[in-house]
């Protein structure tokens, strides 16, 4: 398994997987399309925001959070389109 946390990615694929140059290719297209997105910086901004509004109003800061997490969700798509175009299977 690859695993990859915080722009860092360590291989811990066995030798025995099945296709594991695909698999580290999709994984790396994964975290690429992280870094052509700009994802880091907006991750770093929003989370800024969310930490200023948690001192207003919890309800300002439960929709900032809301919205947060449903630019996670939208991320972590585009980034996995990224990773099928890149290891389709040919």
């Amino acid at each position: 398994m690859l695993r990859c946390s915080g722009g860092f990615c360590t291989s811990a694929l066995p030798a025995r997987a099945g296709r594991p140059r695909l698999t580290l290719q999709a994984v790396l297209a994964h975290e690429l399309g992280h870094l052509k997105c700009d994802h880091g910086v907006w991750l770093t901004a929003a989370n800024v925001l969310a930490m200023g509004t948690v001192s207003l109003l919890p309800v300002v800061s439960s929709a900032v959070e809301e919205g947060l997490l449903r630019w996670l969700r939208a991320a972590e798509l585009t980034c996995d389109r990224a990773a099928l175009l890149v290891a389709q299977d040919r």
